[in-house]
């Protein structure tokens, strides 16, 4: 009936605007995370200028490299909003992954965390994706996967991060229809967005989620 398909195109449309606003919400995060660094970098770099010239000059180095990543996030992000992915909800960076590891304890799930590499050296859009891969990875689990233990590993390279985050419970927790139509959806879409791809599935004593994620601006 017409008016079912009138329905169903306000709700579209109110989808799409309400993404789109916390879209926003992550440009101002960026926005603001970048001007906050290279203030710093900046005021370094004055104080420095005239007793320690190569001081200085690394701290302009480093603002400018800052920069330059926050102008391939903002690219990757205006990409998100052309494209309109179902699931943009802004997410706390990588500074947030330790409280979320132990919030997840606190919820009864023995979990470890294992990182390689330098997690400060991931763009803020990279780190948003890494986060939101690990936030919705570990709340399936919680929910779904009937498991007490989790392992989380992060690889950080120049180019690229590898995220997975792996369980002792069911193979397909919480069915496949709940899983993909959620969680693994809204991840899948977040990780295609920026150029990289997200593989789930039953392992051997449970069940994996595991996600490549090039980082932005890098060339390979």
């Amino acid at each position: 009936m017409r008016w079912r398909e009138r329905l169903r195109e306000i709700d579209s449309r109110a989808r799409v605007a309400e993404e789109r606003l916390r879209v926003s919400h992550e440009v101002h995060d960026v926005i603001a995370h970048t001007l906050a660094v290279v203030g710093v970098q900046l005021n370094v770099a004055a104080d420095a200028l005239e007793e320690d010239p190569a001081a200085a000059a690394a701290a302009l180095r480093l603002a400018k490299n800052v920069r330059n990543r926050a102008m391939a996030d903002l690219g990757s992000l205006i990409t998100v909003l052309r494209d309109d992915p179902a699931d943009t909800a802004p997410q706390a960076d990588l500074a947030s992954l330790d409280a979320l590891i132990a919030d997840t304890r606190a919820a009864g799930l023995e979990v470890t965390l294992d990182e390689h590499g330098d997690r400060a050296v991931v763009p803020a859009i990279t780190a948003i994706a890494v986060r939101r891969v690990v936030q919705e990875s570990l709340a399936n689990t919680l929910k779904h996967a009937g498991a007490s233990k989790a392992e989380v590993t992060i690889d950080y390279r120049p180019h690229s991060v590898t995220v997975e985050i792996t369980d002792n419970g069911g193979s397909t927790p919480g069915g496949a229809d709940v899983t993909e139509g959620h969680g693994l959806t809204g991840m899948r879409e977040r990780v295609s967005a920026l150029g990289g791809t997200l593989t789930a599935g039953p392992v051997p004593g449970g069940f994996a989620v595991r996600a490549d994620i090039p980082v932005a601006g890098s060339t390979a």
